[in-house]
């Protein structure tokens, strides 16, 4: 009952699929992408309920880890006894209302095309996928093209993550966005 009120009270409630959606507020104290990697690499085969372990698979300080295991204990989001972490969290999504691009929301975005671009110099080529098309479009046709997106999103993560036996820690961005101003020129 703690829990549910917990959740409550950040603002959670139960969506689509085993995905809550989180608050922005709640939202704004997690926005580093490696508290979605912590509890992603809690699924992993190789987990260890280490903080300098967690701090080498990630790539960050262990103060980063520790203060976002405490952030994320503190939260609700998981449960830390000893060598025994449990992901609470129920699984949740930052699927933010579209009207509220809020300043956690860009960093977590920069943050994760940062990390393409370090990918795209560092990652060999079979463990990676960097793709892009340019088209022309007629804006009227992109709620249901951001609808496609999400669905696509939440398919392939079912797809992905359906073993019992995963090993990494994947980051899958997808971007749509205009690269002309045309409005503005005529």
């Amino acid at each position: 009952k703690m829990k549910t009120r917990l959740r409550k009270s950040l603002g959670w409630s139960l969506r689509e699929n085993k995905f809550s959606q989180i608050s922005l507020d709640a939202f704004a104290f997690i926005s580093d992408w490696y508290h979605y990697a912590i509890l992603e690499l809690m699924k992993t085969q190789s987990f260890k309920p280490d903080l300098a372990w967690i701090s080498r698979a990630l790539g960050i300080s262990k103060a980063e880890a520790a203060a976002a295991v405490d952030r994320m204990e503190r939260m609700g989001l998981i449960s830390c006894k000893g060598k025994k972490w449990e992901d609470s969290s129920g699984g949740f999504s930052t699927n933010i209302d579209p009207h509220l691009t809020g300043a956690a929301s860009k960093k977590l975005q920069r943050q994760i095309l940062e990390q393409a671009l370090r990918a795209l110099d560092e990652v060999p080529l079979n463990l990676r996928n960097h793709t892009s098309m340019t088209m022309a479009i007629h804006p009227r046709n992109l709620p249901e093209a951001v609808e496609s997106i999400r669905k696509f999103r939440r398919k392939l993560s079912a797809l992905l993550e359906s073993r019992a036996d995963v090993e990494e820690v994947y980051q899958l961005s997808v971007s749509l966005f205009p690269i002309t101003n045309l409005k503005g020129t005529r």
